[in-house]
């Protein structure tokens, strides 16, 4: 008998739905995602090598057991129709992780709490991002991934843009919702409190004609979608916070070489505990 490889079968969306109680809303929001681009689901349990050590495997065993039972149930009443699948892996996060979303669609994982979110997630999602090369969606409590929510993307021309802006179309044509393109241009004096000056503006007309290139091919692929474009010179992570529209999805480009995965890291975490919707970190080609 014949099985399909790992780029022939359906790229599945990936829920990581073990570990604290908030992984729930990383579940309900990919079973809304798995309904809109109906692709199958995987919920995902990563378990540390201590879980399983000798006096403990078989209780780790067992609760994992009654929360893939949990999980199903709740995944079918939320996404009925959808193919639903688990994967129990074990090892060191993140590294398991990238291994079990290498070949798939998207990871959809439970993002920071909002009273002390700390800088942990963003570092996380990065890492996972660019070892796998998939997006990693960053879920909080009240996210939803529903039709007709606008869709944001942030791009600064980095290699990573171009991917960012792809995944930001296709998101919006799912949806049937206008995409915000955002050109995010960090400017000394603004930083200050001052008004932009005349150079600024000129700077924002040069960043505009730039941005209109870096997703002109993006918008050939996906001619029916609405875009609002705009170019806003400011402290990047207030900007990109302010933008991002409540219950809709900010996309965010990673970079996965050099210098630039630090600043990713920064600008995702600083971006997360701001932002009003679900962000995407999408690693460049």
């Amino acid at each position: 008998m014949s099985t399909l490889g790992p780029r022939e079968r359906p790229r599945h969306v990936v829920a990581e739905a073990w570990g604290p109680w908030r992984t729930r809303h990383a579940v309900r929001w990919a079973c809304a995602q798995a309904v809109l681009e109906r692709r199958p689901l995987t919920l995902a349990y990563t378990l540390a090598p201590w879980q399983v050590r000798p006096g403990l495997a078989r209780l780790t065993l067992a609760a994992v057991g009654r929360a893939q039972a949990r999980a199903r149930r709740s995944a079918r009443r939320t996404a009925p129709g959808v193919e639903v699948h688990t994967e129990v892996r074990v090892g060191h996060h993140p590294s398991v992780l990238v291994d079990l979303v290498a070949h798939e669609h998207l990871l959809v994982l439970v993002g920071p709490g909002r009273r002390r979110p700390g800088t942990g997630p963003g570092i996380r999602a990065v890492a996972i991002a660019s070892g796998a090369g998939v997006p990693v969606v960053l879920v909080r409590r009240g996210d939803t991934s529903r039709a007709r929510a606008r869709v944001a993307v942030a791009v600064d021309g980095r290699p990573g843009s171009v991917a960012a802006c792809e995944v930001g179309y296709a998101q919006a044509e799912l949806r049937g919702s206008t995409l915000d393109v955002l050109g995010c241009l960090p400017a000394p004096a603004h930083r200050a409190g001052l008004p932009p000056s005349d150079a600024d503006l000129a700077t924002a007309r040069d960043g505009l004609s730039r941005l209109t290139a870096l997703h002109a091919a993006p918008a050939r692929a996906h001619p029916h979608v609405a875009v609002d474009t705009a170019v806003v010179i400011g402290p990047v992570r207030d900007v990109l916070a302010q933008a991002s529209p409540p219950g809709g999805l900010l996309v965010l480009s990673a970079s996965r070489r050099g210098p630039s995965v630090r600043t990713s890291e920064s600008l995702t975490a600083a971006v997360l505990r701001r932002s009003h919707c679900a962000v995407a970190v999408v690693p460049d080609l």
